[in-house]
């Protein structure tokens, strides 16, 4: 699984957990500028490796807008 289809399925249950009112988070909680502290890849053939490409020197920034529609 690529980065970009595994970061689209994280936002998309964060999102969706965000209309939820049982867990006290609105979508106005989520909008903003997300900055990345880790991100860990590991491998599938050998879990205990890993590699945190952001402490390597990669970045990665997520800008969240709100829209008009509610949940």
């Amino acid at each position: 699984m690529n980065i970009r289809h595994l970061t689209i399925s994280a936002m998309a249950l964060i999102l969706m957990s965000a209309c939820s009112e049982a867990t006290g988070v609105t979508a106005d909680d989520l909008a903003g500028t997300w900055t990345a502290t880790s991100m860990v890849f590991t491998s599938v053939a050998n879990p205990e490796q890993t590699a945190d490409v952001v402490a390597e020197g990669a970045s990665l920034t997520l800008v969240l807008r709100r829209t008009k529609r509610s949940c």
